[in-house]
């Protein structure tokens, strides 16, 4: 009976020691890999940028802090800009749907900010859109960027990342 008991007090143990360790790294800020990085489309030297709180838009580069994007573990593409109001906000696809915008929202697990950069350039969402310069490849500084469906070959959807 004695074996068990102690058994069942470091069954315990082991339980709440794993969920507050689970706890406090769901809390930690998210590091980077990469650190500070900006993401330039292949459109005649313009860059992802944000310059409202909600909404991602293209920039002739600069490498103002807006232009500065950090790639983290969780797979979320996060705003390096310095703006209170924009901390832990990232690319956050509003829809799968052609043309749905890429807004800037609270960092949270969820699939509308999940991007993988493929070998390619394409930055692909887990919903299955690209990210793509709106506007049928539009030059014009702060053009909104979307998701739109993934086609090989288009610079308005090939991206480079730069130190």
């Amino acid at each position: 009976m004695r074996k068990s008991r102690l058994k069942g007090g470091v069954h315990r143990a082991l339980v709440v020691a794993g969920a507050v360790l689970g706890v406090a790294l769901l809390c930690a800020p998210v590091a980077s890999a990469d650190g500070p990085v900006e993401v330039r489309t292949r459109l005649n030297g313009f860059c992802l940028a944000v310059f409202t709180v909600s909404m991602g838009v293209i920039y002739p580069c600069n490498g103002q802090k807006y232009q500065q994007w950090v790639f983290n573990p969780a797979g979320q593409i996060e705003t390096a800009a310095e703006y209170v109001f924009l901390r832990g906000t990232c690319l956050t696809l509003t829809g799968p749907q052609d043309g749905a915008y890429v807004d800037m929202t609270p960092c949270r697990s969820i699939p509308n900010q999940l991007w993988t950069r493929q070998p390619n350039g394409q930055i692909t969402n887990a919903l299955g859109p690209c990210l793509a310069v709106g506007r049928g490849g539009s030059t014009t500084p702060k053009t909104p960027v979307i998701g739109f469906h993934c086609t090989a070959n288009t610079p308005g959807q090939e991206w480079d990342i730069a130190p």
